[in-house]
């Protein structure tokens, strides 16, 4: 029996560790399937091969530009490297051309890769969808020891975010106890409030000033980005401070309006809402009702001085916008209601029954307003990193490649 091909996209040494553990796990004789990981960043392409995995570092072949430019155009300004700049687009067409180039050699059944916003991830979900062949994205859930994995995209992209805003019916099992997880899930939330998406390792750390280093692979927008964060990591200690004063001062209230912000670079921002944060308050400011106040965070990752001087701003020029008090999770506890573009806060505000605004696209619009399509997502959607850890079972091998979404009812 000949293998199909399974190509993985792995854009650092965190996302490698994650596929090739998974990838190790699975039943891989059973499936005949042969496994092709490709990847931008030399780190990961080096610990890949570490492995004896075969690995194509995609990024050193020069480029004809025999192709089709406006196909090309449109997945790099559809692309987080495109919005960021992080990838100028003389490297994308040489990604471009590699990757038409190894899929011409494999003609993969299977495609993998991480959140799926990045350019390499866009030019192979456009193949994908040409061959009509299965496109999985995985991503954090926002669960503790959870992802998700989604058939086309993540969130508002994804085909699970078709279903549940069409208004498809969800039910999850009468073995699963919804009201004993959500007790246990605010009690282990209590004991851990980290934010996933707060922490940066060492490993990534090193793949960020890699791409500064190379100036002639990204765009002078993403350089002044990167300047602008390096600044706000030196000053925000200090503005930190000075937004901590802001959080003290006190106003006559009876309703609490909570926003969280999201990270300015956030895809979910940047490809599924109308609106930033900045735009969002001065919004919700205009349209206060009376003996309201607006409680907001800046997410801990955003680390961009501008926007933490424009969040700054606002907190000085309107009184009724106070700067948050501790994290997220004690703010959902205690405010009124939650606001929210696309974060996966709604989540937690649906988990705790706080009533909850969008103004972005999410699934978790839907979510927090059926607690049985809550219960579905949380007993038959999410996956626990350590069902990946030892073998697979066969209902998650389903899932990693069907195109068909496991519904579990």
């Amino acid at each position: 029996m000949s293998s199909e091909v399974l190509l993985i996209h792995v854009d650092g040494i965190s996302r490698g560790k994650f596929f090739s553990s998974l990838w190790k796990n699975l039943s891989k004789d059973e499936l005949a399937i042969t496994a092709i990981f490709i990847t931008e960043s030399k780190a990961a392409h080096k610990f890949l091969s570490s492995l004896d995995l075969s690995c194509f570092l995609i990024s050193n072949r020069a480029c004809t530009k025999k192709f089709r430019k406006e196909e090309f155009i449109e997945l790099y300004n559809g692309s987080l490297c495109g919005r960021l700049g992080s990838l100028n687009k003389k490297t994308a067409a040489q990604l471009y051309e590699e990757i038409v180039r190894i899929w011409g050699l494999y003609s993969p059944r299977y495609i993998w890769c991480w959140n799926g916003t990045k350019f390499v991830d866009r030019v192979l979900k456009n193949q994908a969808l040409n061959d009509r062949i299965v496109f999985k994205v995985f991503e954090t859930a926002n669960i503790p020891g959870h992802f998700v994995i989604e058939d086309s995209g993540v969130n508002a992209e994804s085909l699970t975010y078709a279903r549940l805003m069409s208004g498809e019916a969800f039910g999850f099992s009468k073995n699963f106890d919804l009201d004993s997880w959500l007790l246990q899930y605010k009690k282990e939330k209590e004991e851990n409030k980290q934010i996933p998406q707060a922490s940066l390792n060492v490993d990534e750390a090193k793949e960020k000033l890699r791409e500064i280093a190379i100036p002639s692979r990204i765009t002078l927008k993403y350089f002044c980005l990167q300047v602008d964060r390096i600044a706000g990591y030196c000053l925000k200690s200090l503005l930190g401070f000075i937004i901590g004063l802001l959080a003290k001062r006190s106003h006559e209230h009876s309703k609490v309006i909570f926003f969280p912000q999201q990270v300015s670079t956030d895809s979910q921002l940047l490809f599924n809402s109308e609106i930033n944060n900045i735009e969002a308050l001065k919004n919700l400011i205009d349209t206060l009702p009376p003996l309201t106040i607006l409680i907001s965070n800046l997410h801990p990752a955003e680390h961009r001085l501008s926007q933490i001087l424009r969040f700054l701003f606002l907190c000085l020029r309107f009184p009724k916008l106070i700067p948050a008090r501790g994290g997220a999770w004690t703010q959902l506890k205690h405010c009124d209601e939650v606001v929210t573009i696309n974060s996966t806060v709604g989540l937690e505000a649906a988990i705790l029954g706080k009533p909850c605004r969008f103004l972005g696209r999410s699934y978790f619009q839907r979510l927090s307003n059926d607690r049985k399509a809550l219960g579905w997502y949380i007993s038959n959607h999410i996956v626990s990193y350590r069902s990946v850890s030892n073998s697979v079972d066969q209902d998650l091998v389903k899932r990693l490649l069907s195109n068909e979404i496991v519904s579990g009812y």
